[in-house]
This record gives structure tokens, sequence and C-alpha cells, in this order.
């Protein structure tokens, strides 16, 4: 069974996955912007692996553990419903732009590069 994950959250989260490769014997396919780019395997090299009992006490252990979640109000206030609603809608706009910036190049039928320096000269 293989595991994708994108390179932010690989970035992020690598000592886990190593983890899970050594441990579990699992697959991780990394992917950058929905292309896979690499494999995290498992290397047999003939030494013994980890007991099953070992593997199954860690991945236990690792879904109970819960990281403390952060009070940020100290930093940023609390919010009443209508400023959660504004921020959250805001989220969801944000992330709708995603890949708009491939449409437009892609459109002009310029490579990302000629786009970008064509863009450029119009600003200077």
């Amino acid at each position: 069974m293989s595991i994708t994950v994108t390179a932010v959250k690989a970035r992020q989260n690598l000592g886990e996955l190593l983890n899970l490769v050594s441990i579990k014997h699992e697959e991780i396919i990394i992917e950058r912007a929905g292309k896979k780019i690499a494999r995290l395997t498992f290397i047999d090299d003939g030494a013994d692996a980890v007991s099953e009992p070992v593997a199954e006490n860690y991945a236990t252990r690792r879904e109970t553990e819960k990281k403390p979640k952060i009070d940020f109000s100290e930093f940023f206030g609390t919010w009443d419903e209508e400023e959660y609603r504004r921020v959250t809608e805001a989220i969801k706009d944000f992330r709708q732009l995603r890949g708009a910036g491939k449409a437009m190049w892609e459109s002009t039928g310029l490579t990302p590069d000629e786009y970008v320096r064509k863009e450029r000269e119009e600003w200077g």
C-alpha cells in the first residue's frame, strides 16, 4: 500500500514518514503540483525488520498522542461568529484562485518563463 503526500507535507512530516517507511514498510509517494516526483521505500538490506508488536505499539502511540493546540487568542484576540465567517469565506475564495496563474499563461501560448519575462517588461 502507498501513501501520497504533497512535497510541503513531506517536508513538514519527514520524520514521521521515515518511521512509516522503516517500521511499517509503507511506500510514500511525494507529489508537487499534482505530479508524482519521488518515492520513499523501505530498503531491505537483510537486517531484521522491526517486529510487528513494536510497529503496532508505535502506530497506536502516534494515534493517541495529540499535539497541544496553540491558543493564538492572546495574539489575535477572539473572533465573534461574523468575523470567523468572513475569514473562512476569504480563505475559501483564496483557495479557488489556486492554479489561476497557469490558466493565464497557458492562454497566451507562451512558456511560463516567457510569460513572466513579458509581464516584467510591461511593468518596467
